[in-house]
Formats: structure tokens, C-alpha cells, sequence
């Protein structure tokens, strides 16, 4: 299996803004320096920019593997950061995806956990697994309990919060329009 995970720290504007984007900057070294020193040795840590990082956990036998590894994950976040002298808390989200559950290519997979991401910042129940959001591909949504985004998506429509459009395709051969494109605005 493969897991892709979308990971954004929460609240990390607070820490630029009270503590400088120096600071920030080594927060985020620190944070990518203990990513590292807890993967696996066939996992990718990559910073994507901000305090976004992409998670490529590779080879994993079981979802209690993956389990282990989310665990060792939270386990090195939890751990206080040392700015200017203070001891300094942070929490994050994580959105995870996994292929072949779901069988998107490389970058459908992205946009799933990054999906899954912002589902994991808007849960409640943020206790120690709370943090993680698994992206569902059977039901093209993300699970959420009782919740789901298709569900928040057709509450935003009726309500007029979100609008749609439809933007025709046309082919390049023949100047024709050959479809339509739903968009959201």
C-alpha cells in the first residue's frame, strides 16, 4: 500500500506573527528535520510550501503499519518546540489518502489528502486521532461522521453560498464546443 498524506500545521500564522518569520522559518526546519528522524527509511518528507508538507509512505503491509507510523508521527509534533527561550506547542492535520483503495493517479492523490487535509482541520473531536482525516474514494466524499462534503456542498448551494456555472470545452481541432465544465464560484 500507499499512503499520501497532506500535513498542515495548525495556527502557525500566531507563531510569525508573535515570535517573528525567522523563528517560523526554524520551526519549520525543526518540524521537517523530525518528520524525517521518524519515517521509515521508504517514506518521502517533503515541504510543499508554507507549513505544508506532503507524506509518500511507501511499502506499507497493513493499516496497522500505517497506524505505527502515524503514531510515531504525532508522537514527534506533540513534542514542544524551544522559540526565543520558550517552550512552544503545535498541533497539526492530516489528510491521508491510499492507493490502490483508491485508485487515482499521482496527482487525483494529492488533491484527495489535501481534501482530506482541510476535513481533518474542521473536525471537532480533535483528540489523538482526531488529527488525521482518511479520504473516502468509495463514496467520492470524505468521511466526516454524520457529515459529509457532498453533503456541506448541497447545503452551500441552496443557500447561495456557493454558486455554479458551467464553462463550455472546445475542441482545438474544430473550434466546436464538445462539452461542459461545472464550476463553483
Amino acid at each position: 500500500m500507499l499512503a499520501v498524506g497532506f500535513l498542515d500545521l495548525d495556527a502557525f500564522k500566531p507563531i510569525n506573527d508573535t515570535y517573528g518569520h525567522d523563528a517560523g522559518d526554524d520551526l519549520l526546519k525543526e518540524m521537517a528535520r523530525r518528520l524525517q528522524d521518524v519515517s521509515r527509511r521508504t517514506d518521502t518528507v517533503a515541504r510543499v510550501g508554507g507549513d505544508e508538507f506532503v507524506l509518500l509512505l511507501e511499502g506499507l503491509r497493513s493499516m496497522d503499519e500505517l497506524d505505527q507510523v502515524l503514531a510515531r508521527f504525532q508522537a514527534t509534533i506533540a513534542q514542544p518546540f524551544s522559540i526565543k527561550g520558550e517552550k512552544v506547542t503545535i498541533q497539526a492535520s492530516l489528510g491521508l489518502t491510499i492507493y490502490p483503495f483508491d485508485k487515482a493517479d499521482a496527482g487525483l492523490l494529492l488533491r484527495h489528502a489535501d481534501q482530506a487535509m482541510y476535513a481533518a482541520k474542521a473536525r471537532t473531536d480533535r483528540a489523538s486521532e482526531g488529527w488525521v482525516q482518511l479520504y473516502n474514494p468509495d463514496v467520492g466524499t470524505i468521511a466526516m461522521g454524520h457529515k459529509t462534503l457532498r453533503q456541506d456542498f448541497l447545503r452551500a448551494l441552496r443557500t447561495g453560498d456557493v454558486t455554479l456555472r458551467y464553462q463550455p470545452l472546445v475542441a482545438l481541432r474544430t473550434g466546436r464546443v464538445a462539452g461542459l465544465e461545472a464550476l463553483t464560484r
